[in-house]
């Protein structure tokens, strides 16, 4: 199950690489098409890394404070797994700190009424 949680989260990312490509490749650029991509992009890739579907792993929401790991396995992993998500969770919190913004006005936009 972790490997496949792994798999579609790659999967997820190099789709959203795709898509971020093509947007930057329009001419003109589209703004509405740029967000709904980070949109989707936080959904999918940064997500499902702190929280698979599959739920193999879980985010310790006390890491920030104990300066340890986020990522924790229900079952016990290998090490070369454990430092393979540690290597990629600094990566991940900073696109989720960049992403969140962009998630969150996107989602408002939607929400409001259209006039």
């Amino acid at each position: 199950d972790v490997l496949s949680n792994l798999r579609k989260l790659a999967v997820y990312c190099e789709e959203g690489l795709a898509a971020c490509r093509i947007r930057l490749q329009q001419d003109p650029f589209q703004d509405a098409a740029a967000e709904r991509t980070l949109y989707q992009i936080y959904h999918r890739c940064i997500e499902e890394f702190f929280t698979p579907k599959k739920d193999t792993w879980y985010e310790d929401s006390r890491a920030a404070y104990t300066g340890k790991n986020a990522i924790c396995f229900h079952e016990p992993a290998p090490a070369s797994l454990k430092n393979l998500m540690a290597s990629l969770e600094t990566e991940y919190q900073s696109m989720r700190e960049e992403l969140e913004y962009y998630a969150t006005d996107y989602r408002m936009k939607m929400v409001q009424p259209r006039s």
